[in-house]
């Protein structure tokens, strides 16, 4: 199979999964949006910024060394069991210790029995972790595609349902823990383990040492990539920071899947290619511009959209969100280019360099959060706008080497679709306004929005870029190739 036929196909598999994920999630988001309080979505976003820090440490990279690794034997997969199995354990442990104590340093004490319940993942982690390797190591993108969409379903449901019932911010809690419930269940009867763990962890020491790197980068960019609801948690009110974490939570549901979908493909089949030592920047590049094709319209269009779509949407309380959702959302796509790079170097084995271009970012962002949160919530949003650039640009410039792909290349992979965006918000923009001046109802206003959005960036994708049109075709196009690696 060819580097691009293998990409899309994996690009085909996953962004279908994400698609009918994000449609779960937009659904049943919206409706708890409506039934619950900014108060509730702020103690959520104290809880999520705490689990996820330790979740990434306890899962110590393990899935990513069993995707990269060479050869791998059957002591080399017990160890990495048991290891997962301690690592897992000790981190829902000190969570569940340290939950009282967080929760004053959040001056939210109600938070503490939401953190503990919330470490259950953690215990469940384990159970799925290695099942779920073994499908990305093999590219088998067709069957941990279907999975993700019945665990975004049972999430949404749960989540939803809770909400109905009156339970508040214990459905944002529970919600999550049916999701991963649905995870173990589905991959263990897709891929059983057949296997007991190991405690003798030496079989993997190597594994184990390529995933510490890979679990310090990930915990790096995590707490640069949430360190602004971290500080926000002891600079905003409850109300500012549940309207800025709405803000962030509707930008980043596209965002976020299509990170995943980009994280999903782009490392094992990087982590394959690199074994057979194929050239990967075509590949790279193919997948920035077509991914940049999906995302920046998007994002852009909902930040021109936004002020029009929130107050339908959610309701008069949630005006404050529409400033900081417009910033966050011009500035986010190149959070997508930041994890194909961060991929792309996990996959060729350089996990260093990529350990060192996520301590940037904890250095950086931090920073600009600080500033930004004595200016509210509209400052921590400007603190993405200006953070984010300079850190990809210094992550690119170090990463060239390795990569081949330099910020010129990253620019020119992204100008025309960020071109055709503008264009496209422009037009919204355009429109909205003409319809507030004739009196047009929200609604019919917001559908012809998104009509006249439509129009104006397919015309401008099939009429000055028809390459990348047929390219993104491809995406939807139902192939006969078997759903296997190449050989």
């Amino acid at each position: 199979m060819t580097v691009e036929r293998q990409f899309l196909q994996g690009l085909r598999w996953t962004a279908a999964s994400r698609l009918g994920s994000q449609i779960i999630s937009w659904v049943g988001t919206i409706y708890v949006m409506r039934t619950l309080s900014p108060q509730d979505y702020g103690l959520s976003a104290i809880c999520t910024a705490v689990l996820s820090i330790v979740a990434m440490a306890a899962e110590f990279g393990i899935g990513a060394g069993i995707v990269q690794a060479e050869r791998l034997d059957k002591a080399q997969m017990r160890s990495i069991f048991g290891a997962s199995i301690l690592f897992s354990l000790s981190g829902a442990a000190l969570v569940a210790l340290l939950a009282p104590a967080l929760a004053a340093f959040y001056q939210a004490p109600e938070a503490a029995p939401l953190i503990q319940i919330a470490a259950l993942q953690l215990v469940m982690a384990p159970l799925s972790a290695m099942s779920d390797a073994q499908l990305r190591r093999d590219l088998r993108f067709r069957g941990s595609s279907v999975i993700e969409v019945v665990v975004a379903l049972a999430a949404t449901l749960t989540t939803a349902g809770m909400a109905w019932k009156g339970y508040g911010v214990w459905s944002l809690i529970i919600g999550p823990l049916a999701g991963t419930l649905a995870r173990v269940v589905l991959l263990n009867l897709l891929v059983p383990l057949n296997l007991w763990p190991s405690f003798k962890l030496g079989a993997a020491k190597g594994l184990i040492g390529f995933g510490f790197k890979v679990a310090l980068s990930r915990v790096a960019s995590y707490v640069f990539g949430q360190s602004d609801v971290l500080i926000a948690g002891r600079m905003l009110s409850k109300n500012a920071l549940g309207e800025y974490s709405v803000a962030m939570h509707l930008a980043m549901l596209p965002v976020s899947r299509v990170m995943s979908v980009v994280n999903q493909v782009t490392y094992p089949v990087i982590a394959q290619l690199h074994r057979e030592a194929a050239p990967l920047r075509p590949a790279l590049l193919m997948g920035l511009r077509l991914v940049a094709y999906v995302v920046v319209p998007v994002l852009w269009g909902l930040a021109a959209l936004s002020p029009w779509l929130i107050p339908a949407l959610l309701g008069p309380n949630w005006g404050g969100a529409v400033a900081p959702l417009q910033i966050v959302s011009v500035a986010l796509p190149l959070r997508l280019l930041s994890v194909l790079q961060s991929s792309a170097i996990q996959g060729t084995g350089h996990a260093g360099i990529d350990l060192r271009n996520s301590i940037t970012g904890v250095i950086l962002m931090p920073c600009c959060f600080l500033i930004g949160g004595y200016f509210g919530a509209q400052g921590l949003a400007l603190a993405w706008l200006i953070g984010l650039p300079l850190l990809v640009g210094q992550n690119i410039q170090r990463s060239s080497a390795v990569l081949g792909i330099g910020i010129g290349d990253a620019l020119g992979a992204l100008a025309k679709p960020a071109a055709f965006s503008a264009a496209m918000a422009a037009a919204v923009v355009a429109t909205g306004t003409g319809c507030d001046a004739i009196g047009l109802p929200a609604w019919p206003s917001i559908v012809l929005m998104m009509g006249v959005a439509s129009l104006v960036y397919l015309g401008l994708l099939f009429g000055l870029d028809r390459d990348s049109a047929r390219q993104l075709l491809k995406l939807v196009r139902p192939s006969s190739a078997p759903d296997s690696p190449a050989a």
